[in-house]
């Protein structure tokens, strides 16, 4: 759990004069732990800039937003040198000006304390440190920072002790970015797989929570999320609703194939506007899309996601629909989709797997669904890229200009490779990308 987290954490590095391009984490892990942007107009055109890391981390190294292509330019610090093997948190605020860069300065222990770990703020103008050095007073990775960057949050990250119980809460914290000291500890009762989302000015967190039967995590007798409002100045539940119809959770069924027992494994989509004023679920069993009001956490519109009624056949030439096919280990059958909203909030970006049973293998089939956009209002598939490719995670960018993803691909001349790609913003196709032949490069 700690290393899900951790890795989760390193895709970040999109900064700008305007703004702190948001990361969506790979699968595992809280993997929608984000804040939301500011609205578009607020980004004019050139304010966005895009940093990576060094092969240690060390470093944020320019790139070219259109080509991909490393800039000669000043380039940004992240304070020690890290140790081998060991990337550091690096977070950026909203506007861009500033970012927070966590450290595990003693990586080899099996518990971490805070002691272990460095935490620093930075001007994203000139690199230079705006904070001292400091411990924060609880074993925190770092996953966001506040618009002025004096409040960070995270998790907990001495997993080996937090979370040897999976149906325990999970501890959350805010901390102060220049001393290091809790601000505020939440309880967040959501397992290290379900969907977790973070609103504009740390107002509140909300939570997609499932039961899972297989490890008696949650009801036995649910089949449908709960979505969880917490105060972040509080430490309170806000409020709870269930979403009956939709179908979440990991259980066994009755059904076999070749003896080996079928289970169900779903989970929705879960996703939070721009503004912070509307939550977004996919249910990816009978393709429904629901909007909840974040006030009163109140059903707001029900749509069934749908290809436009023209143009399907030119959209299915162009575009490669049909899923890739790969193993999923057991015989499963469910779906699981990661998403998030464009930064105008019209939109949607949908990606992740369906699973079915297959009674000519072991194991069950995983279709990839490639990057969908939907449009919020309707419900219409407003474009659709499958180029057989492992998404594992997308960016919008906030000026509307772009959206930008990264994919896994695995050779045995090269092992694995990590692409960053930009895509079109209305018809996500790829108009560059560039591969990083080793896990030390993100963006």
């Amino acid at each position: 759990m700690r290393l899900a987290i951790r890795f989760g954490s390193a895709i970040i590095l999109c900064l700008a004069l305007s703004v702190g391009l948001r990361a969506v984490p790979p699968m595992g892990g809280h993997a929608l732990a984000r804040v939301a942007s500011r609205a578009p107009h607020l980004f004019p055109s050139g304010s966005v800039r895009l940093y990576r890391t060094s092969a240690d981390a060390g470093v944020l190294r320019p790139v070219n937003l259109r080509s991909l292509a490393d800039m000669s330019g000043p380039l940004l610090h992240t304070g020690l040198v890290p140790e081998a093997n060991q990337y550091p948190a690096v977070v950026a605020t909203s506007d861009g000006s500033r970012y927070a860069v966590m450290q595990d300065i003693h990586p080899n222990r099996r518990v971490v304390r805070g002691q272990d770990l460095t935490l620093q703020l930075f001007d994203s103008r000139t690199g230079t440190p705006i904070s001292s050095l400091r411990h924060p007073s609880v074993p925190v990775w770092m996953m966001g920072v506040s618009v002025d960057g004096s409040i960070g949050y995270g998790f907990r990250d001495d997993s080996n002790s937090v979370y040897g119980d999976l149906c325990a809460p999970t501890p959350f914290y805010l901390l102060d970015t220049r001393t290091g000291r809790v601000l505020l500890r939440l309880s967040v009762a959501a397992k290290p797989w379900d969907s977790i989302l973070i609103g504009p000015n740390l107002q509140r967190l909300y939570t997609l929570t499932m039961s899972d039967h297989i490890n008696s995590c949650g009801p036995r007798w649910s089949y449908s999320p709960t979505v969880t409002a917490y105060s972040l100045q509080t430490g309170k539940v806000v409020r709870a609703v269930r979403l009956k119809g939709v179908l979440a959770g990991r259980w066994e069924t009755s059904h076999t194939i070749n003896g080996d027992p079928i289970g169900g494994d779903w989970s929705p989509g879960f996703a939070l506007s721009p503004d912070g004023s509307q939550l977004a679920i996919l249910d990816g069993h009978d393709d429904t899309l629901t909007l909840v009001g974040t006030r009163r956490l109140r059903m707001a519109a029900t749509e069934r996601v749908a290809r436009p009624q023209s143009g399907l056949n030119a959209l299915v030439a162009t575009l490669g629909v049909r899923p890739d096919v790969v193993e999923a280990k057991g015989q499963w059958n469910g779906a699981n989709f990661q998403m998030q909203y464009t930064a105008d909030g019209h939109s949607l970006l949908v990606t992740g797997a369906r699973l079915s049973p297959d009674s000519y293998h072991r194991y069950a089939a995983s279709h990839n669904l490639g990057i969908q956009l939907i449009d919020v209002a309707s419900g219409q598939i407003r474009a659709w890229l499958n180029d057989q490719k492992q998404v594992i995670g997308l960016w919008s960018a906030p000026d509307g200009g772009a959206m930008y993803s990264s994919v896994q691909t695995w050779s045995r001349a090269g092992g694995w490779l990590i692409t960053l790609r930009r895509h079109d913003p209305a018809t996500l196709q790829v108009r560059a990308d560039r591969a990083f032949p080793h896990m030390g490069n993100w963006w």
